[in-house]
Parts: C-alpha cells; sequence; structure tokens
C-alpha cells in the first residue's frame, strides 16, 4: 500500500478495527448487482466493438431480462464508472 493503515484511519477518523471489520464485510446487494451489470455492460459493449451506446445496451440488456435505468440509474453509475473509454453524456447532477 502507498500510504500506512494507520494513517489513513486517522485522517478518516476511523478506528482500524472498524477498517478492518468494514473491508472483511460481503458487498452489499447493490454493489453486487453493479459488478454483474458491470461485467455485462463491458461485454455487450466489446462484443460490438465499441459502437453500442448507453441505450442501446440498456435495450439488450432489458431484452434479456434485466431491470435497466439510464442516466443517473443503474446504467448510468455503472458507464460513469467504467474505465474502458466510454462516459455517460447528459448524466450532470448525478451524485456518483
Amino acid at each position: 500500500a502507498e500510504f500506512p493503515i494507520t494513517k489513513m484511519c486517522a485522517w478518516l477518523e476511523v478506528s482500524r478495527s472498524g477498517f478492518y471489520d468494514w473491508q472483511s464485510r460481503p458487498a452489499s446487494p447493490t454493489a453486487a448487482r453493479r459488478d454483474d451489470l458491470a461485467v455485462k455492460v463491458r461485454a455487450i459493449f466489446e462484443r460490438n466493438r465499441g459502437t453500442y451506446g448507453a441505450r442501446r445496451i440498456a435495450r439488450v440488456l432489458r431484452h434479456a431480462g434485466e431491470t435497466i435505468s439510464l442516466g443517473c440509474g443503474s446504467l448510468g453509475v455503472t458507464w460513469g464508472r467504467a474505465s474502458w473509454g466510454c462516459e455517460v453524456v447528459g448524466s450532470a447532477g448525478c451524485d456518483e
């Protein structure tokens, strides 16, 4: 690690034991869904040579039975966190 855990905990004003307790918790259902969705979105994006945007990917996912929302919703958050060279357009004001 670049920074010692002890110093990071002091900066964030959390106990080390609290940090390790948080770190060992399983992912929340929302986080697990976002991770699963990110895998699916990336697969669709790459399978279509990077030509599918958010609307087309949402259509593919809905056709497969996923419940998806654009913008600041599930797809917007996933897309916004992605690191494979795409971005959400028109999602100004999203908290995530």
